[in-house]
C-alpha cells in the first residue's frame, strides 16, 4: 500500500526514520522506496527478519473498486517459511487470494462496472 502512497511513506520516515530493528531491517529509504517497487512490481511484499529475528512474513494488498480494501499476510517462524516456501508458494497463495478477494469485492461492489449482467 505505501506503493500508492509515496509522499506519506516520505512522511513517515521523516517523522519516525527507519531505525534498525535487526540486522536485516532496511534503514535507507533508497533501499525501502526499491523495495516497494519491487512490491508493486510482483504483487507481495517480504518481511526477512526485517523487524524480528527468526521472523518472515508474505503479504499482498487487495483492493476495492473505490481503493485498498486491507491486505492478506502469512508469517510466521523462518524454520516453518524456509526456502522455496517463503520465496515461491506462499507469495503465489498469497496474490493469488488477493486476486481472489478483489475479484469478488468487485462483483459485489457493482457487477454492471464489470460488463456482467444482472440475472
Amino acid at each position: 500500500m505505501f506503493s500508492s502512497y509515496p509522499e506519506r511513506t516520505q512522511a513517515v520516515i521523516d517523522r519516525y526514520g527507519l531505525p534498525e530493528r535487526t540486522e536485516n531491517t532496511t534503514t535507507s529509504p533508497e533501499a525501502l522506496f526499491g523495495e516497494v517497487e519491487s512490491a508493486r512490481a510482483e504483487g507481495v511484499a517480504f518481511n526477512d527478519e526485517e523487524s524480528t529475528t527468526g521472523f518472515r512474513a508474505v503479504a499482498s494488498p487487495v483492493s476495492a473498486p473505490d481503493g485498498w480494501a486491507g491486505g492478506l499476510v502469512v508469517s510466521g517462524p523462518k524454520n516453518r517459511l524456509y526456502e522455496q516456501k517463503f520465496s515461491e508458494t506462499v507469495p503465489t497463495i498469497v496474490s493469488g487470494a488477493s486476486n481472489a478477494h478483489h475479484g469478488r469485492l468487485c462483483l459485489s461492489y457493482d457487477p454492471e462496472a464489470l460488463g456482467l449482467l444482472r440475472l
